[in-house]
This record gives C-alpha cells, structure tokens and sequence, in this order.
C-alpha cells in the first residue's frame, strides 16, 4: 500500500523548480483553470490563486528595487575608499612636513601608517578615521585649519556613508524575506489547486493534464 502521508507533501515545495517556472507554471494554470470550469467549480481556487501570483509578483518588483538600492549605496561606499588613501596621503604629506618625518606627532596621527586606510576592513575604517581626526585636533594650534576640517570631512561622509549601506542591506534582507513568504502562500495554493481538483476527479489522474502542465515546472 502506498504511504498516505505522501499526499500531505507539497510537491510545489521543491527547490528544484525555479521561480520563473513557477510563475510559467501558475499562469498557464489559471489559463486551463479558466478554460476548463465551465460550472464554475474552481472559481475560489482561481481566484485564491490569482492573488497569491500578484503577491509574489509585487514582492519580487519590491526585492529588485531594494536591490537596486544596496548596490548603489555598496557602489557608494567603493568609491569612497578608492579616493580615501590619496587624500589621507595628502594630509600625511602636510603632517610630516609640519612636525618631521619621524616625529612623535607623526605616530600619534597615523599610528597605523597610511596603507591602514586602504588595507584595513570596511568595519573598522571608521575607528581609524577617529584616531586620525583626534590626532589632528589634538594639534590644531600648529596645523593648517584645512586639514584638520578635511578629516573631520571624511569621517563625517564615511559616517553617512556606512550607514545608508547597512540601513540598504537590512531593507534588502527584509524584502526577501517578504519575497520567500509570498512564494511559499503561491506554492500553498497550487498544492490546494491540486487537492481540489483530485476531489473533483476522483480515480481520474488523467484529468490533470486538463487543469496544470508539469512539463513546465
């Protein structure tokens, strides 16, 4: 005998059909859904799953605009550290020029050296910046005003920047969260379909091919 929990799985759940063959699959069953209830027995079922698809259509415009968004504020963020260590050089320049190049003003400003503002990790750049900053306040009375407010300058834009990337990445997160919600109400319905229509057309697996094209999927 065949295991009956079987028909309790949802065969929609499968990770092997992709999201365009889903949506391939579930218009051209609403198409035959439509076509083939003359009686209008199917009614609820079709129009439970028209919503389900405009859901998941909707969810997915929103995932590819929230993408949009994290790879220009992620575009953002390389930009800025690829101008960064030219003008930390520059400042680095002015500084030694100032007080020498082995003087103790020199290490306390750039304890890490210049290359630490290209080498080091997105997370901790601005820990540098505020070493940089405080280093350069700390000496303000000697040191060009210019300096001293062009790296306030750029841990101020490196602040704003971060910020709307990891604000950009968690919108993002969300949205596909959303998008694998709706997909799986979508997947839901499809399996009722198929229930629905068993019910209807009992000992009849033929009728299927009336209703939902697998090859499709």
């Amino acid at each position: 005998m065949n295991d009956l929990s079987r028909f309790f799985l949802n065969p929609f759940d499968s990770r092997n059909v992709s999201f365009g063959r889903l949506l391939s699959f579930t218009t051209d069953h609403l198409g035959r859904l439509e076509a083939n209830d003359e009686s209008g027995l199917f009614t609820a079922r079709r129009a439970a799953t028209a919503a389900a698809l405009a859901a998941v259509n909707a969810a997915y415009e929103v995932d590819d605009s929230k993408l949009g968004l994290r790879k220009a504020h992620k575009q953002a963020a390389r930009a800025f550290r690829k101008a960064l260590p030219a003008i930390v050089g520059r400042i680095n320049v002015a500084v030694k020029s100032e007080f020498g190049e082995r003087a103790p003003e020199v290490e306390e400003i750039f304890p890490g050296g210049r290359t630490i503002f290209r080498l080091c990790r997105q997370d901790t750049l601005a820990a540098h910046l505020e070493t940089l900053v405080t280093g350069l306040q700390a000496h303000a009375a000697v040191l060009d005003p210019a300096l001293v407010a062009q790296a306030e300058s750029l841990k101020a834009d490196w602040a704003a920047v971060i910020q709307s990337s990891e604000s950009a990445s968690a919108v993002k997160a969300s949205a596909e969260a959303h998008r694998r919600a709706a997909r799986r109400v979508l997947q839901r319905e499809l399996f009722l379909n198929v229930l629905a229509l068993a019910q209807a057309y009992p000992l009849e697996p033929a009728k299927l091919r009336l209703f939902m094209d697998q090859s499709l999927l």
